[in-house]
């Protein structure tokens, strides 16, 4: 017959049989732990680079704003002189041809003045 484990002999199996389980488990966890951190460092590293070049196209665009804010501005300004100009040409234009348009209405009724004096005074 086969003599029985003592407890101690039990005790010892069981231990060592949990203690490979554990060893086990904790050398798959380290594994899943050096997969998980080599990931964390290229998700790292790719949102940096992300990053960069998101602040790069930013102030691109901020460049292309403040171009475009600077030409709308000069574009305005330049409007603006020429429609001064302009305004100011047609109003001397205009006071010009009043001018002669009341000249002429002078003389015609000088002229009607002194045709109907004439025609008076015979």
């Amino acid at each position: 017959m086969e003599k029985q484990p003592d407890k101690f002999e039990v005790l010892m199996d069981w231990f060592l049989g949990d203690a490979k389980e554990i060893t086990a488990s904790q050398k798959e966890m380290t594994e899943i732990l050096s997969a998980l951190s080599e990931k964390l460092a290229k998700d790292t590293e790719s949102l940096g680079e992300t990053a960069d070049s998101l602040k790069r196209t930013l102030v691109e665009n901020q460049r292309s704003i403040s171009l475009a804010i600077s030409d709308d501005a000069k574009a305005r300004e330049e409007f603006l002189t020429k429609f001064r100009r302009a305004q100011a040409s047609r109003a001397e234009t205009l006071t010009r041809q009043i001018l002669f348009i009341t000249a002429g209405c002078t003389i015609v009724g000088a002229a009607v003045g002194a045709a109907i004096a004439i025609l008076l005074l015979r």
